[in-house]
Formats: C-alpha cells, structure tokens, sequence
C-alpha cells in the first residue's frame, strides 16, 4: 500500500508540474508577482499578518492524504455547483480549456495546499491563476464565492477526518466517542478530549483557511492590478477624449470665429458685389456700343482684305509679265554672247592676217634694201630703174607697216569693245539673276499676301459673327447683372443673420466645453472612488 500511496503522489506532482508548464504559456506568473510587488518580504509579511506558522504548515502536510482520497470527488462537486448558474458556466465556457482539463487542474490545486512550500514560486502559481479568471471576465464576486463553496467541501472532510483520525487512535476501553457514547470516562476527561479534538479540527480548518486567504490575496491582487490598470488607461482614454473634445471645441470656436469673419467679410463682399453689379451693367452698356463699333470697323477690314486680297492677285500677274520679260532679255544675252564669241573668232584670224602683213612688209623692205644695195653696183638706166624699184618696194613697205600697225590698234580697239561688251553681258545676266531671285521673293511675299488677305476676310468676317453674338450676350448680361445685385442684396442680409447664428453657437460651445470638463472630473472622482472601495 505504501508504494502504491507514493506512486499517486508522484503521479500529481508530475500533474502539477504539466499543469503549472500549460498556465505559463497563457500568463508569467513571475513577471505578475513582481508587478503587484509580492516579493519574499511581502509573501512573509502576509503570512505574519494572518497567522500563518510552521505549525500551519505542519497542519496542512496532515491533510495530504485526506486531499488525496478526495480530490476528484471534491472537483466533480465544485464544477458541478459552477455549472448550475449560468454567469459562471458562461465563464467556464469562454475558457480555451474543456471541463476534465479544469478538473485536472482543481485536483492538482488541492494537492499543492498540503505540500509544505508556500514561496514565491506558489504564489506565482496563485498569481497566475487569479489572472486567468479576470482575463476569463470572472466578477471577484464568483472568485470569492468559490472559495466559500470550496470551505463547504473541503471543511466538513477535515472535521471527519479528525475523529476518524482520533477514534482511530483510541483504545477499546476509553475515548471521546466511547465516552460520549456512555463510556465509563468521567465528566472532566470527556471535557478534555472534546477540548483536544475541538483544537486540532479548529487548527486544521484555521490553517487551510489562512492558506486559500493568502491565496485569495494574491489572486485579488492579480484584479486589483489589472482593474488599475484598465483605471490608468480608462483615465489616459478619458483624458485623450476631454483633450480631444477641448481642441475640438477650440477648433470649433476658432472656426466659429473664422465664420463669423468670412460671414462679415462675406457681407461685405456681398455690398461690394451690389455696387459693382451696378457699375457693371453701365460696363456692358458701354461694351455693347463698343462691340456694335468694332463690327462696323470688323466689315470695313473684310472689304480691305478683299481689295488688298484683289490688289496681290494683280500683282502676281505683273510679277509673272516682268518674269517672261527678263526671260527674253536672258535670251538675246545669250545670243548677243554666241556673237561676241564669234567675233572673238575672226579677230583672231584678223589678228592672224596682220602679223602675215607685217611679215611681208619686213620682207620687202629687206628686198627694198637689198635692191638699193645692188642699184648702187649699176649704172645707168638699169641702176635708176632699179633705185626707183627700191624705193618703190620701201615705199610700199613702209605703207604696208603703217597699214599693219593701224589694222593691230584696231584690233585692240575691238578686242577692248568685246571685252566691255563681255562684262556688260555679265553684268546683265548679274542684274538678270537678281532680277530673277527678287521676283521669286516677291512672288512668295505676294502670294503670302494673298493668303493672309483671304485669312483676314475669313477671320474679320468671324469677328463680325462674333462682335454680334456679342452684343448679344452683352443684353443678357445685363439682365443677370441686375439680378445679381439683387441676390447680393439678399445675401448680405443673410449673412447678417448668419453672424448672429453663428456667434450664438459659439457661447454654446463654450458651455459644452466646460460640462464636457465637468463631467470628466466627475467620472475620475467616481472610478477612483469606485478603486478605493473595492
């Protein structure tokens, strides 16, 4: 039997250990003491303020058996009694753990009251615990009230066990139950063993509730911490909204401020725009006699365009005659330059003749003089006609020198006129190519002349049509002019009363802004008030 007490044991410590391993995962149990300030100091300041001893704990490493034989009995009848009210099965229900698993855990609680080590590791058990059930939305009312309904289970089972524990203990012959039963104990020892069991089942049941009351501590100060701090977050978001609400009410009054400034600079806008309807409509009237002037003068240009457009069309023509004129006067050049060139032809044969001649007037005076020379040998009438002959032939040679001289300057006289002729030729297909170049610009011009000619007449008869639609709407916009002035009128007068308005809005803004102020303050002092009492 003993090794099979000891297997069970280890058995739920291994419990426990899974057990406290899965409630890490959701909460540190650790990192939770420290937060609500549970340390070793505070865990032994507890424990001295409710009287928790040694002798406590010895007293609970008493009831391991106890707790052993009835653990499973005491969760069937603790989730059963959770089970039959609906705000606490709706907790069990948003629980992510089923109800064996929850059995599972509440058997391992009851073993870990009688195990001897209530430190900070316990503690940090609680901790945990209480935290998953405010994170469940479990009201401190039903955490509290399981503990009551717990000291309704567990309680009776320790006053039992004591007896039995007691009776046990007893001989045949005396003992509180024998004696009570009218056994043969005197009076005064029956008063003594009713005393001792009375002690041991008070000091029992003291010990497990100091333990479930220190567990109970813990556990509301697991709520207390996030209740304060859900506190410090509702008064931050309150805060944040009276902030908001303030600057919103400030941008409103600013805007208000702002609409009632543009609802005055409206007004007045509105009075301007009355007095400028008005010098409007005498604007248009006078635009209308403008634009009535500008189509009369819009038609007198299109007649111009018109003319200009003929006058360019005439001159293209003359253009075209001066063209075919001086492609007739390029024509004879040309053949007054094949003349020329022929010409220069024959003066080079005439050029060609006059050498011949002075050649031959070289020859005879060469003959002449040979003939003189011989007329001297002579005598007589030989040698005279001889010396006539002579002088004859120089006669004739020097003539014919003369003759050849007069023919060269003439031949540089006409050889000049050719070349003057050439450059006055060049100088005329010069004058020609100019004459040629202009025209083809004029020509373009002319005709550029012509093409803005006509888009001016399109374009002045245009703004003809268009200084007419003109006129027009120039009528009609002095009709909406007029109603213009009139619908300023009524704006200005609106916007009078949109000031009132808008200013009255503004003094109600400033009343909400301080209930709004109020009622925060309020609030506050009613959480705080709420935080403290509990």
């Amino acid at each position: 039997m003993a090794d099979s007490k000891s297997g069970d044991i280890e058995a739920d410590k291994l419990g426990v250990e899974e057990e406290e391993r899965e409630l890490a995962k959701l909460v540190d149990g650790k990192e939770l003491i420290e937060g609500i300030g549970v340390d070793s100091d505070e865990i032994q300041w507890r424990k001295d303020f409710v009287g928790f001893t040694e002798e406590d704990v010895e007293n609970l490493e008493d009831l391991e058996d106890l707790f052993e034989g009835i653990k499973e009995m005491a969760a069937e009848e603790f989730y059963e009694h959770l089970l039959e009210y609906d705000e606490t099965k709706e907790v069990l229900e948003r629980s992510t753990r089923d109800v064996p698993s929850l059995k599972k855990t509440q058997t391992a609680y009851l073993m870990r009251l009688a195990g001897g080590e209530y430190d900070e590791s316990y503690f940090a058990d609680r901790a945990r615990i209480g935290k998953i059930h405010e994170m469940l939305d479990m009201p401190p009312k039903h955490y509290i009230g399981t503990y009551m309904h717990y000291n309704n289970i567990v309680l009776p089972r320790i006053i039992n066990n004591v007896i039995i524990k007691r009776r046990d203990e007893m001989d045949e012959s005396g003992g509180v139950v024998s004696g009570l039963l009218g056994g043969g104990s005197s009076a005064e020892e029956k008063e003594a063993e009713i005393r001792a069991i009375s002690e041991e089942i008070a000091d029992k049941m003291m010990s497990f509730l100091r333990i479930t009351n220190l567990d109970m501590q813990v556990a509301m100060d697991t709520y207390l911490h996030s209740y304060s701090q859900d506190l410090k977050d509702y008064n931050d978001q309150l805060t944040s909204v009276a902030y908001n609400v303030q600057n919103a009410v400030d941008n409103l009054s600013t805007s208000s401020q702002q609409v009632v400034q543009t609802s005055r600079g409206v007004h007045d806008l509105a009075e301007t725009a009355k007095e400028n309807s008005d010098e409007v409509v005498r604007d248009v009237s006078e635009m209308s006699s403008s634009v009535e002037e500008i189509a009369s003068s819009a038609e007198e240009v299109d007649d111009m365009s018109d003319e200009m457009e003929e006058s360019a069309v005439n001159t293209l023509e003359s253009v075209d005659r001066i063209n075919e004129a001086v492609d007739e006067v390029d024509e004879t050049r040309s053949e007054k330059q094949q003349e020329l060139e022929s010409l220069v032809e024959h003066l080079e044969d005439l050029e060609n003749l006059t050498d011949n001649l002075e050649d031959f007037a070289d020859q005879i005076g060469i003959l002449a003089t040979k003939a003189g020379t011989h007329s001297a040998e002579l005598t007589g009438e030989t040698g005279e006609k001889l010396r006539n002959i002579s002088d004859q032939m120089t006669n004739v040679a020097e003539q014919a020198e003369s003759r050849a001289e007069t023919a060269d300057q003439i031949v540089d006289d006409i050889s000049g006129s050719i070349e003057d002729a050439a450059e006055a030729l060049d100088e005329i297909q010069d004058d020609i190519e100019d004459v040629d170049e202009a025209s083809s610009e004029a020509y373009e011009e002319i005709e550029s002349v012509v093409e803005s000619s006509r888009v001016t007449s399109n374009s002045m008869s245009e703004i003809s049509q268009v200084t007419d639609e003109q006129a027009r709407l120039a009528e009609e916009i002095v009709v909406r002019v007029e109603d213009t002035a009139e619908t300023s009128e009524d704006v200005s007068d609106e916007m009078t009363e949109m000031v009132q308005i808008v200013e009255d809005q503004d003094s109600r803004l400033e009343n909400l802004n301080d209930k709004v102020q109020t009622r925060v303050e309020e609030i506050t002092e009613e959480k705080q008030r709420e935080a403290d009492l509990f």
